[in-house]
């Protein structure tokens, strides 16, 4: 009895771990956005400029079946941060926006993989195991100032290359890091 209640423990221990580190994963009773019953609530049309378009295997939209946001409506989702390096510029970067895995939950996202589209065409993939390990940002904002599109803007991939400097310091992650972001894809 004492080793089925010391497993059931355990397992509990691990499950509210999980959750905390990764809230999206959370299956709880209230979504990202506040629907009750874990439901997903219905996404605004954007009031400002659209900067960013996301399709594919989403369950939320707000125009046909796209989701489209402004800056203010991807702020809403919750904002995080990551000071890194870049190899482009000398010195530390703080890079706001919002965390990959908190967007597509938002969205009720149904994916293997996001395809990313820069303003110039550029395309990148991330697999689930990018966003759920390394928590990038789609960030608009470089040292709390918004990114201009001359500066590489409105919207950045930004990987946390500072938190994990072997695992991020091949090629692979850096030719992720996609700027002028557009659109997403959910595959």
């Amino acid at each position: 009895m004492k080793r089925i209640f010391l497993v059931l423990l355990v397992v509990l221990l691990v499950a509210v771990g999980l959750s905390a580190l990764y809230p999206w994963l959370d299956g709880g009773n209230e979504d990202i956005d506040g629907a009750p019953g874990g439901g997903l609530a219905p996404l605004a049309a954007p009031k400002g400029k659209v900067i960013l378009t996301i399709s594919g295997n989403i369950q939320v939209y707000n125009q046909g079946n796209k989701a489209l946001f402004d800056l203010e409506m991807l702020s809403d989702i919750g904002e995080s941060t990551i000071d890194t390096r870049l190899r482009s510029r000398e010195g530390v970067y703080s890079f706001t926006g919002v965390e990959v895995g908190a967007l597509l939950k938002r969205l009720g996202a149904e994916g293997r993989s996001v395809r990313l589209l820069a303003l110039d065409n550029y395309t990148v993939v991330i697999e689930p195991e990018d966003y759920l390990k390394y928590h990038p940002v789609i960030a608009s904002r470089i040292n709390g100032e918004e990114i201009e599109v001359r500066d590489k803007g409105p919207l950045r991939l930004i990987f946390p290359w500072g938190s994990y400097p072997e695992e991020l310091a091949g090629d692979e992650y850096y030719d992720k890091a996609i700027w002028q972001l557009t659109e997403v894809v959910v595959q």
